[in-house]
């Protein structure tokens, strides 16, 4: 019998939608330091990739090509409805290393005091047109 959800996996996960998956992969492993095992890549008869896994530290998200399942990219929707948040360590290093791999900065790296936590967030919009929020906290 198969387990449920399979071992290391997270019961919620992430499904971001793209109409570049490997780009959209290459981007998120660049800039956020998330890494991908290129045998969980799925891809079509034509070696384009339709979906694939990326797991920073204890969490993985799913990238998959629009289209697939009724889902649009917000490159198709004109706008996004939806961003990753990272909590990172060192967020000044990974700031500007997002900088200097010529990642689009549309927050600028701030102090912001949310509820009863200190955060630093900074947002990248993605070459998909998702945004990714990047953020550690002191509470």
């Amino acid at each position: 019998m198969l387990q449920n959800p399979p071992p290391g996996t997270p019961r919620i996960v992430a499904r971001p939608t793209y109409d570049d998956v490997a780009a959209a992969a290459e981007f998120l492993c660049r800039v956020f330091g998330f890494e991908e095992d290129e045998r969980d890549r799925y891809l079509d008869e034509h070696g384009n990739v339709l979906l694939t896994e990326l797991a920073v530290l204890d969490s993985r998200i799913m990238l998959g090509i629009s289209g697939n399942h009724g889902l649009a990219s917000p490159q198709q929707l004109g706008g996004c409805s939806q961003m990753l948040v990272v909590y990172l360590d060192e967020v000044d290093a990974h700031y500007h290393r997002a900088i200097d791999e010529g990642a689009r900065i549309v927050l600028e790296i701030n102090d912001a005091p949310w509820g009863i936590v200190v955060m630093k967030p900074w947002t990248v919009k993605g070459i998909g047109g998702d945004f990714t929020n990047g953020a550690p906290y002191d509470s």
